[in-house]
């Protein structure tokens, strides 16, 4: 899946969450604002200044450094979570978790004790999480 195929996954998310999943043009006049909302903050944020190569290089480095620091251990801190697990989680959770897909997660899902650590985390945490 490339920019748009993703993009057409969350603008069906959104019709489905905002107009019952129902397109008028109201409503693509709204995801267009939101798109273009997205694209301004991850270009204001820095990441979106660089190529998908580059932010692949800076994201498998975060992850590796990550993996790193995890090991074996089953959580960040030791064997209980502390709040740096729950902000952990709720990036590599946005990472991992969504329906997309892009080269970045496929390197991502290749750190096997952070894909581990997650579904640690969904299990103690969020045992009744469900995919849609």
């Amino acid at each position: 899946m490339n920019i748009e195929e993703n993009w057409q996954v969350y603008k069906q998310a959104l019709t489905n969450l905002y107009f019952d999943g129902s397109s008028t043009p109201e409503s693509e006049q709204f995801l267009q604002q939101v798109r273009k909302s997205i694209s301004n903050q991850i270009y204001e944020q820095g990441i979106g200044r660089h190529s998908e190569k580059e932010i692949c290089q800076i994201i498998n480095a975060d992850f590796q450094a990550l993996s790193d620091y995890l090991a074996d251990k089953p959580f960040f801190m030791g064997d209980k979570a502390t709040t740096l697990d729950a902000t952990a989680y709720g990036y590599i959770g946005n990472m991992i978790l969504p329906p997309f897909k892009s080269m970045i997660i496929d390197r991502v899902s290749q750190f096997k004790n952070i894909c581990q650590y997650c579904e640690r985390m969904k299990q103690e945490f969020f045992h009744d999480y469900l995919p849609s």
